[in-house]
């Protein structure tokens, strides 16, 4: 079965200061989202204001380590995601303002390194494609201060 995740079903604000960080929203979809700190991590906004092409538009997951959440917290990384059950492929889309280094590892119930992806980011958002037996848990990071995330699938 796959589930994706394109942030669209929401309706969101084009400023971090009118959101908060992404946690459990999709959990009834099989997974959660945290950041480095109780009010971090990305935070769903409309892209219009941003100079990122998202994979679907308007909405993607945000980052902007200099900005700051409505409700305290920053939108910034590494951002884990957390499936409730184990997945064995997890693709996602990331992109950023300038050039970014993007990197994503997949880790299972052990918390050992089972997959992992990178490549440069740009304004033009690039897929990474993560795939093993039993991953629970992907941790998202990117050089870049500004960047996103969009597209969400998962294999179970």
């Amino acid at each position: 079965e796959i589930t994706c995740i394109n942030f669209e079903e929401m309706s969101a604000p084009t400023l971090f200061s009118d959101t908060t960080a992404l946690r459990n929203e999709y959990l009834s979809d099989g997974v959660a989202f945290t950041g480095p700190g109780a009010l971090d991590g990305c935070g769903v906004l409309n892209g219009s204001s941003f100079s990122i092409t998202e994979s679907s538009s308007p909405n993607f997951c945000a980052f902007n380590s200099g900005a700051g959440f409505g409700g305290g917290g920053t939108p910034t990384d590494p951002e884990t995601l957390t499936f409730s059950f184990p997945v064995e492929e997890v693709t996602i889309y990331a992109g950023s303002t300038g050039t970014g280094s993007f990197s994503a590892s997949a880790y299972n119930a052990s918390m050992t390194l089972v997959d992992s992806d990178s490549f440069s980011t740009s304004t033009v958002m690039v897929q990474a494609t993560l795939s093993a037996t039993g991953i629970t848990s992907v941790v998202l990071t990117n050089s870049a201060s500004v960047w996103g995330l969009d597209d969400l699938c998962f294999v179970h």
